[in-house]
């Protein structure tokens, strides 16, 4: 599973039903468990690679101040003489395989903060689910509320007139 792969799977299940907020919220675990699988996977990932590449330092240590297996220099041969560190450091920090094995590490770091960002929506989804809800609810009981005020408006309005042709026939005020 790469990251792209990732980032369309938490775009299909990002998304929130506008009539089913109890589905949402009943569905919160699972979700988590999902992205927590994948969380713990690469993770170890990251720490395998981690070793990797200390190993990796290692050997290229070896290779580059000369005391490697003679078997090492056949294959690939290096001819020049490193003896500071900074020579060394800087051969190993320009090495193809140290690039390569870097490269896979910040891909990986990649992955784990997109993980954690999802984990964290899911872990708020609960607070948003509430949110929307409590928003839903505010609007059918101020829909409500302002459905009774426009009745009683409208029912003063009726009152007054009523009252208005009353006393003016009453008293013939014209």
């Amino acid at each position: 599973m790469n990251l792209e792969n990732l980032q369309d799977m938490w775009r299909s299940d990002s998304k929130l039903d506008e009539d089913l907020h109890d589905n949402d919220s009943l569905a919160i675990p699972q979700l988590h468990m999902k992205y927590m699988e994948f969380h713990n996977k690469y993770s170890l990932m990251k720490k395998e690679r981690d070793i990797e590449m200390k190993r990796l330092i290692r050997e290229k240590w070896l290779y580059y101040k000369g005391k490697a297996p003679s078997s090492v220099y056949k294959e690939m041969p290096f001819d020049l003489k490193l003896t500071t560190k900074e020579e060394i450091s800087m051969f190993i920090e320009a090495d193809e395989d140290i690039g390569k094995l870097k490269y896979k590490i910040e891909y990986i770091d990649q992955v784990l903060f997109f993980l954690d960002g999802v984990l964290r929506m899911i872990n708020n989804r609960t607070y948003i689910s509430k949110t929307l809800l409590n928003g839903r609810n505010f609007k059918v009981v101020f829909n409500n509320e302002l459905w009774k005020l426009l009745q009683g408006s409208i029912l003063q309005q009726t009152i007054n007139q009523r009252s208005k042709k009353s006393i003016i026939t009453r008293f013939k005020i014209y």
